[in-house]
């Protein structure tokens, strides 16, 4: 007898012998046990997890005449046309190559006959999703109401593209991906009946390799045992699939660890060389520093290597921060979705690989450490600058001067002496000095009081006053609650001029347009601090509204950097710059404007161009005009 391959050798005859789909197995069986069968199935799920198979093992059973509970006999002559596909009352129809509506019209015709030596017609029906609408409408009547002598089994990858219609006349079940563990478990069965002898590594790599798929992962054995003869290693798994070594994938890891963009590309040069396809090296990078996050995230409940691997494993993933390989797995991602399409994917993958090294060899989480320390920086050196501080400790001490109580004032002179000057604007000096006037005292009307000399100490303009201030300082403190201190004018007037409430209450409070507008270039150097671009899309706008933490930005109608700048991740660093220079949770809102911008806004066109930035954004050269 001709050879026949793994996976056609070893398929199931049994429901006992279908792998990892016991969900399925049990509810068929039970059906069968209870005479509770229906006229239509629909069997979905990825391929090679047992769709079709279950299919035969389901039409056997219902037309044994000889069978053991639920398991079909597989003795029968029923049983043995069917394993040989040349029984009369079960047909195979490929959907891909007869999806028209003329062959579901010959097959209604064909219903209608009762079956020839079976209990039971049944139609496997095997990628139904391909049929055409018309065909689908041509089913639908037979589906809903076949003749009792008649089963459907409909078999998909795609049931999303099956109409609703027909899906809600099936009894639907989903085929599972079969388990790693539970995958190697069967290869090992199989490797032990056709006398094979398999490394554990190398079972392991075909399961990751087949993803779920039983069919695929026999197919790749059977495969390897034609390559390598009655013994196989991993190394043979990767000769023959184009797969990339595990030690290759270890270089690139500590590479990676160890900010080595050169050696990461010149890995890539040796796959090439190599003639090694760049994509399935992206998917295997991918998948390997998975299973380094699954690692670092205790993932034991399904092992993603073999038991032998697993302390090397350890020992690289030890090598990264969570944090790092999230954002190296972003990375790898989109780009394996870009070399899709890409004329030259190489490029792509060597720049992902560099951004990736960037963001290893840094750390997001240092990354992140060094600009919230940056930001905090920043944020103290404006603070430093506001003049709340100095006027309140000013207002303090005018406080100070009015009347202290009675055989204290020495102590208060020394404590005044004991005092650091405190600097104040000029219009503060003038309120103090109007203040001391209005509290009167000896010397100040005839002018010869020592507090009008220059050259006098303070100690003794304190003991000269010492009566007026008793006579009139409680006046003064009196008079505070009706008409408003300067000390309150003072705050008053800070609190406008930064336009921000530092407060509890802060959140509240808005911040005037005028002042945005006013500190806008001071907003564009910090956002050029964070990007570049995004610096370039704002100088062509200006601050049009703000209403508590949210900012609304304008652009002329036909500016395409509107566009730029409506995406989340621009949008999120002008709110960064905006939190440095006002704390609080910031909200960007872009819109259009016919008006154009404030005249105080307008800049000359040589003011708007950012040489330098636009260089960095469209990846340009600097380059000299001969004039002459």
């Amino acid at each position: 007898m001709a050879y026949q391959a793994l996976y056609r050798r070893w398929r199931p005859r049994r429901f006992a012998d279908i792998v990892g789909q016991e969900h399925v197995t049990r509810t068929l069986q039970n059906a069968l046990l209870a005479g509770r069968l229906t006229h239509a199935y629909l069997f979905c799920g990825p391929r090679g997890t047992g769709k079709t198979t279950t299919a035969q093992v389901l039409a056997r059973a219902l037309n044994c005449r000889s069978r053991r509970g639920a398991e079909p006999c597989n003795e029968c002559p029923s049983c043995r046309d069917i394993t040989a596909g040349t029984s009369m009352d079960v047909a195979e129809i490929d959907a891909a190559s007869h999806r028209g509506i003329d062959e579901i019209r010959e097959l209604r015709e064909k219903v209608r006959f009762m079956p020839a030596g079976s209990r039971y017609r049944v139609y496997i029906i095997d990628e139904v999703h391909m049929l055409t609408s018309e065909a689908f409408n041509a089913l639908l009547k037979t589906l809903e109401e076949p003749p009792a002598h008649v089963v459907f089994i409909l078999a998909t990858t795609e049931p999303h593209k099956v109409p609703l219609t027909i899906i809600s006349r099936c009894q639907r079940f989903d085929f599972h991906r079969i388990g790693l563990s539970v995958m190697v478990d069967y290869l090992k069965k199989v490797a032990a009946g056709a006398d094979l002898v398999v490394e554990d590594s190398a079972l392991y790599l075909i399961a990751r390799v087949a993803e779920g798929g039983l069919r695929d992962a026999l197919g790749v054995l059977d495969q390897a045992a034609a390559f390598a003869g009655g013994r196989i290693t991993a190394r043979d798994i990767h000769q023959i699939l184009g797969t990339v070594r595990e030690e290759m994938l270890d270089e690139v890891a500590a590479a990676l660890a160890d900010g080595r963009a050169d050696r990461l590309l010149g890995l890539v040069a040796a796959l090439v060389d190599q003639g090694k396809d760049l994509l399935l090296f992206t998917r295997s990078v991918t998948a390997f520093l998975r299973n380094l996050l699954l690692w670092h995230a205790g993932c034991v409940e399904e092992p993603v290597v073999a038991p032998a691997e697993g302390e090397r494993v350890g020992a690289l993933a030890g090598r990264f921060t969570r944090e790092q390989l999230v954002h190296v797995l972003h990375i790898l991602t989109r780009v394996e979705q870009e070399m899709k399409w890409a004329s030259q994917p190489r490029i792509l993958l060597e720049v992902a690989l560099v951004e990736a090294v960037h963001t290893a060899g840094d750390g997001s989480l240092v990354a992140l450490q060094r600009r919230v320390a940056e930001l905090e920086r920043r944020l103290d050196h404006l603070t430093g600058m506001l003049p709340v501080e100095s006027e309140a400790a000013a207002g303090l001490e005018g406080d100070l001067e009015c009347s202290p109580p009675a055989g204290r004032v020495g102590d208060t002179a020394r404590k005044r002496e004991e005092l650091p000057p405190v600097p104040r604007r000029k219009g503060d000096a003038e309120n103090a000095g109007e203040e001391r006037g209005s509290a009167g005292g000896p010397g100040e009307d005839g002018g010869t009081g020592a507090g009008n000399r220059p050259g006098d100490s303070r100690e003794g303009r304190e003991q000269t006053g010492t009566a007026a201030d008793r006579a009139g300082g409680c006046d003064h403190l009196a008079g505070a609650n009706t008409a408003e201190t300067p000390l309150q004018a003072r705050n008053a007037r800070s609190v406008g001029d930064d336009a921000f409430d530092k407060s509890d209450a802060g959140s509240k409070n808005a911040l005037r347009l005028k002042d945005m507008q006013d500190r806008w270039e001071q907003i564009l150097d910090v956002v050029r601090g964070i990007s570049r671009p995004v610096s370039v899309y704002l100088a062509r706008s200006w601050p049009q509204q703000v209403e508590e933490y949210c900012l609304t930005v304008a652009f002329e109608q036909t500016d395409p950097c509107k566009d730029r700048l409506e995406s989340p991740e621009n949008r999120r660093v002008l709110e960064q710059a905006l939190a440095v220079l006002f704390p609080g949770r910031w909200e960007v809102r872009v819109s259009c404007s016919s008006g154009g911008a404030p005249p105080e806004m307008k800049r000359s066109p040589e003011e708007q161009v950012d040489a330098a930035a636009a260089i960095d954004l469209f990846g340009g050269e600097e380059v000299e005009l001969d004039r002459g």
